[in-house]
């Protein structure tokens, strides 16, 4: 719903996240993100570009069933923010390699201030943000979901 989800995913799960790969390189951000164990992914419109992210994201997927050794990583499904009202159709990221997954959501409070004003340039935006202490919210942790036959039975297109 915001710039502020990933903060909020942080403290309560501290999980990796699939930034684009541009944000390898950013100062500070790329560190952060390469030590809390994220994926940079090749964003884009070509074919390509796609096929390479879905590899990036299932070869993370396979290297923590089998190793344990990585953090999990948590993608935002609809690959955007919305005004917390709706929901987007979901990108096939996340489900393409069908392994494991533990959906998550979070529930903001609304009040005066609606964190999905993502219309304003962000310094307003994050000053508005953290000057209203009435923001509250909370992190919804679902149980694992592992696909199989009858998912694919039921739901066969």
């Amino acid at each position: 719903m915001s710039w502020l989800d990933p903060v909020v995913m942080i403290k309560n799960l501290r999980p990796a996240f699939a930034p684009a790969k541009d944000f390898e390189h950013v100062p500070l951000l790329g560190t952060l993100c390469s030590v809390i164990d994220s994926i940079f992914i090749p964003r884009g419109g070509s074919e390509e570009k796609k096929a390479l992210a879905l590899a990036a994201i299932r070869d993370r997927q396979e290297l923590i069933e089998s190793t344990g050794k990585y953090s999990p990583f948590l993608i935002f499904p609809e690959g955007t923010t919305t005004n917390g009202t709706g929901m987007f159709k979901f990108r096939k990221g996340g489900f393409f390699a069908e392994k494991t997954v533990r959906p998550t959501f979070m529930k903001y409070s609304q009040g005066t201030v609606n964190l999905g004003f993502d219309v304003m340039e962000f310094l307003p935006l994050a000053i508005l943000n953290l000057s209203w202490g009435g923001c509250q919210v909370k992190v919804n942790v679902m149980p694992d979901f592992t696909p199989n036959e009858y998912l694919f039975e039921t739901h066969r297109s």
